[in-house]
């Protein structure tokens, strides 16, 4: 119980990505049976930060305008790329 009232911490904290790895390892305690409390804490933190590093880089490309333009260099319109397309080729 202490364990989900965690996990629901930090998503109010709005630290998704370490609470889906923090029930991942509290799922699977064999595959993180190696691992010291400061190894399994390092992943959690890693975790975070790489998926608001994502976010980081997919609001900078969403910014982005795209211009498509003829031949004569006259611009046929301005389009916003779409955040799925950025989801789908991050690898996280």
């Amino acid at each position: 119980m202490v364990n989900q009232a965690t996990i629901e911490t930090l998503k109010e904290m709005r630290l998704g990505a370490m609470a889906a790895t923090f029930d991942e390892q509290l799922k699977n305690p064999e595959g993180y049976r190696d691992f010291n409390f400061e190894e399994r804490f390092g992943l959690i933190v890693d975790a975070e930060w790489t998926k608001r590093q994502g976010n980081k880089l997919a609001r900078y490309i969403n910014l982005t305008f795209a211009f498509f333009c003829t031949n004569n260099s006259k611009c046929l319109y301005l389009q916003t790329i779409e955040p799925s397309l950025i989801y789908s080729t991050i690898v996280l």
